[in-house]
């Protein structure tokens, strides 16, 4: 074989493994959850309540501080924030193709206690929640395979105007 005919062979080859890869190489597996945006999800043990679990979600909507502090100082005034609805509410979702509404907490106001808080910072108005959450809930597809959960961090401001965040899916066996 001449080494014109060897580099035709090669190219050939080449191009075959390349087309081959380029077919699969864009499959992922089908998913409900969105792609993650701004918010972090840790899942780690209870130690208060063995086989138990907290969520810890951490994030910041960006903005100026000024204006992060404005939604703080202002978000019990308004439409919403006189009913009580304005503050930061977690949907927690499990992702077996669609999604399944695990759980959710709402927290109202700027609320802060021993779990976490809503603040004013350089990042913009950034939050930190501890979510305690029984092994069960998290078990979303009771036993049969590996567990996805992710949630979606929720926040309405004193007029009603609503923010979103996403985690990214945390893949595990509960």
């Amino acid at each position: 074989m001449n080494a014109r005919n060897k580099i035709a062979s090669l190219m050939g080859g080449a191009a075959i493994l390349a087309s081959v890869v380029g077919m699969t190489a864009g499959l992922a597996p089908a998913a409900a959850a969105p792609r993650q945006d701004g918010a972090t999800l840790d899942i780690a043990s209870n130690p208060n309540s063995p086989g138990n679990y907290y969520l810890v979600v951490n994030g910041a909507f960006p903005m100026e501080q000024p204006d992060a502090q404005g939604y703080i100082n202002n978000i019990n005034t308004g439409q919403c924030g006189e009913k009580g609805h304005a503050g930061i509410s977690f949907g927690i979702l499990g992702d077996d193709g669609t999604a399944q509404q695990i759980d959710s907490r709402q927290f109202p106001g700027a609320r802060i206690d021993n779990e976490g808080n809503l603040w004013a910072s350089p990042r913009g108005l950034q939050y930190s929640r501890s979510l305690p959450i029984q092994h069960y809930y998290l078990d979303e597809d009771r036993g049969s395979d590996v567990d996805e959960i992710y949630v979606r961090v929720y926040f309405v401001d004193a007029d009603c105007g609503r923010k979103e965040q996403v985690t990214q899916v945390v893949s595990r066996r509960f």
